[in-house]
């Protein structure tokens, strides 16, 4: 899935990148899956989602990881995202 791009993400949702940046553009609007991944790319850096209701962690990685592998970790408190780091 190397060359799935945003652009046809959105295209199959029903949208379009305008629409798509318009909406990111409202301080109401949160970043999500897309945004977290699209982080992994740009910085070759995996993030692991902790769930604080559920007490899980969802894992994104780049496609092209560093050498050696970084690493960071958010917590998802049900509204908004927090640092969270690893102890």
């Amino acid at each position: 899935m190397d060359d799935l791009r945003l652009e046809d993400i959105l295209k199959a949702e029903g949208g379009s990148i305008g629409n798509y940046i318009s909406s990111m553009r409202n301080e109401a609007v949160w970043g999500g899956a897309t945004e977290i991944k699209s982080f992994c790319e740009m910085f070759q850096v995996g993030v692991e989602v902790f769930i604080t209701s559920t007490q899980k962690s969802i894992f994104f990685y780049p496609s092209r990881p560093r050498d050696p592998p970084l690493f960071t970790r958010i917590e998802w408190m049900g509204n908004h995202f927090e640092p969270k780091p690893y102890s």
